[in-house]
């Protein structure tokens, strides 16, 4: 029950991130994060609870699918994002790493698009 109740409070956590944060990247930071843990946690939650050796199984491939799928999503749309211009928090910094030597750590809004 503690691990599901963790579960569970990394889930909230995850939901007022994405009400809260005020930009897409640091949204999917926000539940990137916590929604994979709070699925992690239900899950072990529910294994220890249950403890048929088909449920396990099935709820094993869950967490492997979950930490799989949830990584490269988020990476996708970070990327997707990214090339589109959809523009950071007025003031943030990143690295771009497609820029080459002379530009280096640059201030998103002085870039176009």
């Amino acid at each position: 029950m503690v691990l599901m109740g963790s579960g569970f409070f990394f889930l909230a956590v995850s939901a007022i991130g994405l009400i809260r944060m005020p930009d897409v990247y640091n949204r999917m930071h926000a539940l990137g994060k916590c929604d994979t843990l709070g699925n992690w946690l239900i899950i072990l939650g529910l294994i220890l609870l249950i403890g048929d050796m088909t449920s396990i199984a099935k709820m094993v491939l869950i967490i492997i699918l979950v930490a799989t799928i949830n990584p490269v999503m988020t990476h996708l749309i970070a990327k997707t994002s990214y090339n589109q211009g959809i523009d950071l928090l007025k003031g943030s910094f990143y690295l771009d790493a497609y820029a080459g030597p002379e530009k280096g750590v640059v201030e998103r809004s002085e870039q176009e698009g």
